[in-house]
């Protein structure tokens, strides 16, 4: 139930913004806030998600990789604990 309201409203706003944008990022040349906002996300709906429901996600989890391998987070995100929420 979930993944059909997540498919049908959260992903196409954002996949929109990203393949509207040349640069990669939601907004403007470089990293904003709201692609850490969206990154965040998306991690969070990939542990919630049934494994078989993650492929809807495919292009956002593409631009959450590309966020979380920024220098300095990258190592920040393989030190930190992980939580549920």
């Amino acid at each position: 139930m979930i993944h059909s309201k997540i498919q049908e409203t959260f992903v196409p706003i954002f996949e929109r913004q990203l393949r509207s944008n040349e640069s990669g990022w939601l907004i403007g040349d470089s990293v904003t806030w709201i692609d850490f906002f969206l990154a965040d996300i998306v991690d969070k709906l990939v542990h919630r998600l049934k494994p078989e429901n993650v492929p809807i996600l495919e292009n956002l989890v593409k631009h959450q990789k590309k966020v979380f391998s920024l220098p300095n987070l990258e190592e920040r995100i393989k030190q930190r604990e992980k939580y549920i929420f």
